[in-house]
């Protein structure tokens, strides 16, 4: 390639707050340690690393022994260590003081511990909207890394291609960043071990690029199943080091002090994997994933109770460093590997942040619980908050059901589920409690499971009024009046809800206000994200009783429901797809037999009561 490569060698490795301990374990001694360890025997090969502030916490309070091994590093010139936000935050969608307040965690956290300051930001699954050119900038970050296929689409490209490898600048209301194309598309060529075969198939591609070019890889490299990591790793950075005068290994730093003046590009919005793979819009994963926007609006209403602080610094800085924990970009995915929002740790991880940053809003000895109207999820209608001093109960004006269920002490949200789906479908409804059906006494389980029932009323899809709220009391009550030309069309259900300390109690109200009697199955169902399966085991299939109660161990916590009739109880545990499926929640099937003459009136109260069983 005429005058020779430039090639910024990089390792990017993150785990999702969260995680396991045993992850963090195996990453470290399969992928970190022998990595650096092979590295320190190449000087010639210059490496940009990259560690999310969450993986780095850990190894560092683990095996404060890389540390050293990375100053020595950093001592020789050998590697250059990038920033970005400390718990690998999808930075698009959060407010602007949390961008530059997680880059410059990281930044702080780095320059503490290494004694230098990061001059470059990694932006995870390369996530960009063109007005992140100014926080970056503003936070010191002199560059960052985007994606050949962002490049090609920023010139208008079909493809990447040869002119495609020099870096840029892009700016946003003056603020000026360099952007570092990464050759994705020769990632998988480096992940087999066999370097100086895709050292080649890179160059013989590239030729004729021009002396401006600077290549970025940033490959996976992982050592397969049964191979020695410390033999793969020596034996990866010796082909790199044999490569000979072609390539000419660098850093951005470094390049940055040399460099010329580059063309100037503007990005549009967009994701794209590492491997290049996948690209789609930052925020198409809200309306992809229901679970994903229910933390993403939670989230948002947060940030408004932390801004609202007044007086007291150091309880705000408390409460936004734990909040920031949720912000990590494996809730706005869905990766194919079971990583991301499909991980029920990683979800209650972004939930136990929320509700302990929420906490701390709290302040203590002036707290009211209070029932509030609020637009929570974004959609234009408002949602009913009640707020107390152990639970938090969110109903939405669909199906008048309850779509979150915090419990504060421990903290756990109880309506945290995820469902499997078919590539490019929408899940029929986000797990609830309370999601109601009304149904032909044939009804089968499978079709209840489906939410599609046939000759049956899916109460838990249509939208209620709100007919009454009492503040005084924490009361409100839901309408959904008769609606002719559909099954049992000419039923009328009232829904109130009250909620006293750590009890929520439900009142339900059917009138039939046909011509004629109907007789149906009421199934009120309930999906309860627990700790685990075995919170469940007293239940009984098909069994008939009128109460139901987990005693969670890690939790430490009791949950009861009991009903003022006798129902029928169906139930099943769902799981994430996959031969090792991870638990998820349980879906539970109350089924009350209901007679009603014209004109006449059934009732039903639940109770739902969450305790500290520690106690």
């Amino acid at each position: 390639m005429g005058g020779g490569l430039k090639l910024i060698l990089g390792s990017h490795r993150h785990l999702a707050w969260g995680s396991p301990e045993e992850d963090f374990q195996n990453l470290y001694k399969r992928e970190l340690k022998p990595m650096l360890t092979a590295l320190y025997k190449f000087p010639r090969i210059n490496m940009t690393l990259h560690y999310s502030g969450v993986l780095l916490q850990w190894v560092t309070r683990n095996h404060p022994e890389f540390s050293m091994l990375i100053k020595d590093l950093l001592r020789r010139k050998q590697v250059e260590l990038l920033g970005g936000g400390f718990y690998e935050p999808l930075l698009p969608l959060l407010p602007l003081t949390d961008k530059i307040g997680q880059i410059e965690m990281l930044t702080t956290s780095l320059r503490r511990q290494f004694g230098k300051r990061p001059l470059g930001c990694w932006l995870p699954v390369f996530a960009w909207e063109q007005n992140l050119a100014g926080p970056l900038n503003n936070s010191g970050m002199l560059y960052t890394f985007l994606d050949e296929s962002q490049f090609a689409a920023a010139r208008g490209e079909a493809g990447p291609g040869k002119a495609g490898y020099a870096p840029c600048f892009t700016e946003d209301q003056g603020k000026l960043i360099t952007v570092f194309p990464v050759a994705s598309r020769f990632h998988a060529s480096f992940d087999t071990g066999i370097i100086s075969s895709a050292l080649k198939k890179m160059q013989d591609t590239l030729s004729g690029s021009g002396n401006n070019a600077v290549v970025s890889l940033f490959p996976t490299m992982v050592p397969g199943d049964g191979e020695s990591a410390e033999l793969f790793y020596h034996r990866i950075f010796e082909e790199f080091s044999r490569s000979g005068d072609n390539i000419e290994y660098t850093s951005p730093g470094k390049h940055l002090k040399t460099a010329a003046c580059y063309e100037k590009l503007y990005f549009p919005s967009s994701i794209v994997s590492e491997k290049g793979e996948n690209a789609y819009l930052p925020r198409q994963a809200l309306l992809d994933y229901p679970e994903t926007n229910s933390i993403y609006t939670r989230m948002m209403f947060t940030h408004v109770l932390i801004s609202q602080l007044r007086g007291d610094k150091s309880r705000k800085r408390t409460a936004r460093e734990e909040f920031w924990k949720a912000q990590g970009c494996d809730v706005f995915y869905n990766g194919k590997d079971g990583s991301g929002i499909s991980r029920k740790a990683v979800r209650q991880a972004a939930y136990r942040a929320l509700l302990e940053a929420e906490k701390i809003t709290r302040e203590k000895g002036t707290f009211v619980p209070s029932l509030s109207i609020f637009d929570l999820d974004m959609d234009g209608c408002g949602e009913c908050l009640f707020q107390g001093e152990k639970i938090n109960c969110y109903i939405r004006s669909r199906g008048a059901a309850i779509f979150e269920l915090d419990y504060l002490p421990r903290p756990w949200n109880y309506l945290d589920t995820f469902d499997a789906r078919e590539a490019g479908k929408k899940p029929f409804f986000k797990g609830a409690a309370f999601r109601d059906f009304i149904v032909p006494d044939s009804a089968s389980f499978e079709s209840l499971e489906s939410g599609q029932v046939p000759g049956g009323r899916a109460f838990g899809d249509e939208f209620f009024e709100i007919a009454e709220i009492d503040r005084s009391h924490d009361r409100i009550r839901f309408v959904r009046d008769r609606e002719e030309g559909i099954p049992f069309g000419g039923l009328k259900i009232e829904k109130t809800f009250q909620l006293k300390k750590d009890t929520i109690r439900l009142l339900y109200c059917i009138k039939n206000e046909g011509e004629a009697g109907a007789e149906f199955h009421f199934v009120p169902r309930l999906d309860l994200s627990l700790e685990g399966e075995g919170s469940a085991s007293g239940l009984a299939q098909n069994s008939s009783t009128n109460t139901v109660e987990f005693r969670e161990q890690k939790n430490e916590s009791h949950l009861l429901i009991q009903a003022g009739k006798v129902f029928n109880l169906s139930f099943k545990a769902v799981y994430s797809p996959g031969k090792a499926g991870e638990y998820q929640y349980h879906a539970l099937f109350p089924r009350f037999p209901v007679s009603l003459e014209a004109g006449t009136v059934w009732e039903l109260e639940f109770t739902l009561k969450i305790s500290n069983s520690g106690k």
